[in-house]
């Protein structure tokens, strides 16, 4: 077979309009034509798009990648090519002459940059949704506290913000103040050796374990607006202030359970009582609260009639839950 340029002679076909026509085959990209043995010898012998035609694009450009896109076809109407992107999907066209590195991005993608955000993580943050205004925006929820804010997208992506910032959409009101002055409060009692409750606390080993104070606020806001009044108690009073050792009492609760707190039975008559509030055992049964106490510390013997004997917090806790070991329960 004979060769001529880069097309590859395959056989002779027929002469007309005045030439000896024969089908080729171009070694490059494998078109196949007839063609004129004039227009061969002259500018026809050559791999290029009047040549090979779509098979020129295939070969030379269709499937090769400029930076995050790739090119897929050539329209033939706009005369350009059209590539896609690898990461987003998002379609564009460029002439040849201007076919260069493009990579996935605002300026390259457009909207369907960022229609691919939708659901990535940028540290605390999850992306939502976006907002193409005069500054585009993304609508974010933090995945700590699941608050949603509109945020710049290049805020988001740079990692200039995170749960840290949450603090700035609490609500401002009385509730607010009150939680934050509880929150200082706990801190300055556990971590500042300077603060005159310090000893009590944190020279106890007691400490914060929230995360922060917006999981502080997160937990109480809502008990706290039903009483401003209520106050913070540990359950446990020699264990940390930490979620599950926190709970919102009234005043009077809170005497109730301060480390000297009395756990103690009562006796008169047939009758045994069962408390671990002195005060509240007087008012119910007339005797001065004091006075119990007196008892139980063994500065007296009997009160108003009644003699006492002093039980440990777990002797306390299973006589509660007890039923017919006590005739009364007197518990704050």
């Amino acid at each position: 077979m004979e060769q001529i340029g880069d097309m590859l002679i395959l056989e002779k076909t027929e002469y007309k309009y005045n030439h000896q026509y024969y089908k080729v085959k171009c070694i490059i990209c494998g078109h196949e034509r007839e063609v004129s043995l004039h227009n061969l010898k002259n500018k026809g012998s050559k791999h290029c798009c009047g040549s090979c035609k779509d098979d020129f694009y295939k070969h030379e450009f269709i499937g090769k990648k400029y930076g995050d896109y790739t090119v897929i076809k050539y329209d033939h109407n706009d005369m350009r090519m059209v590539l896609k992107c690898n990461i987003c999907g998002n379609i564009t066209k460029e002439s040849i002459s201007e076919l260069k590195e493009k990579y996935h991005s605002p300026i390259c993608c457009r909207e369907t940059y960022y229609k691919n955000q939708i659901g990535k993580e940028y540290g605390d943050f999850i992306i939502l949704d976006y907002n193409l205004s005069k500054t585009p925006k993304y609508l974010v929820r933090c995945k700590i506290c699941d608050r949603t804010r509109w945020l710049r997208v290049k805020v988001v992506e740079k990692g200039n913000r995170g749960h840290k910032d949450c603090i700035n959409l609490l609500k401002k009101d009385e509730i607010l103040e009150i939680l934050k002055n509880r929150w200082n409060n706990i801190l300055r009692r556990t971590t500042n050796p300077n603060d005159n409750n310090y000893k009590n606390y944190g020279g106890r080993g007691v400490k914060c374990l929230f995360r922060d104070f917006v999981e502080f606020y997160d937990l109480y806001y809502e008990e706290l607006k039903k009483d401003t009044s209520l106050t913070f108690d540990r359950i446990d009073v020699n264990g940390n202030y930490e979620p599950n050792n926190i709970r919102l009492i009234s005043h009077k609760q809170q005497q109730s359970n301060k480390r000297n707190t009395h756990y103690f039975l009562a006796y008169k008559d047939n009758e045994i009582v069962l408390s671990n509030n002195t005060m509240e055992f007087g008012k119910i049964y007339n005797v001065n609260g004091r006075s119990v106490g007196n008892c139980l510390r063994g500065k007296s013997k009997s009160a108003g009639g009644w003699t006492f004997k002093n039980i440990t917090k777990e002797e306390f806790e299973v006589l509660l839950k007890e039923d017919g070991s006590v005739t009364t329960k007197v518990v704050i």
